[in-house]
């Protein structure tokens, strides 16, 4: 977990990402790459709690790139390459938006 930031802003849109929301944000987000980074691992893989009083249960990363499951609904898997992947193996159906 500690790596993964350090290794998306090794990419070009991830420092995109990192100068666009400090241009728009420059009090919230720092410009410094490192205090970025530092960020970036707060808001992914700290917990916090799906439900008022409940435990410290998910984290951003779970929910954006994993998804989770809550009373027999999928939440977030906004991963759409992964979601790609699980119809593809059959996993996954799809239907449309509704």
């Amino acid at each position: 977990m500690q790596r993964f930031p350090e290794a998306v802003m090794e990419t070009a849109p991830m420092q995109f990402c990192h100068e666009y929301c400090h241009a728009i944000a420059p009090q919230r987000v720092p410009s410094d790459q490192k205090a970025f980074q530092q960020l970036l691992f707060k808001m992914w893989f700290e917990l916090y709690r799906r439900e008022r009083g409940g435990p410290l249960d998910s984290s951003g990363f779970e929910h954006v790139f994993v998804g989770e499951i809550r009373d027999g609904v999928i939440s977030g898997f906004h991963n759409w390459i992964r979601f790609y992947l699980e119809e593809k193996k059959g996993t996954l159906d799809y239907r449309g938006y509704i």
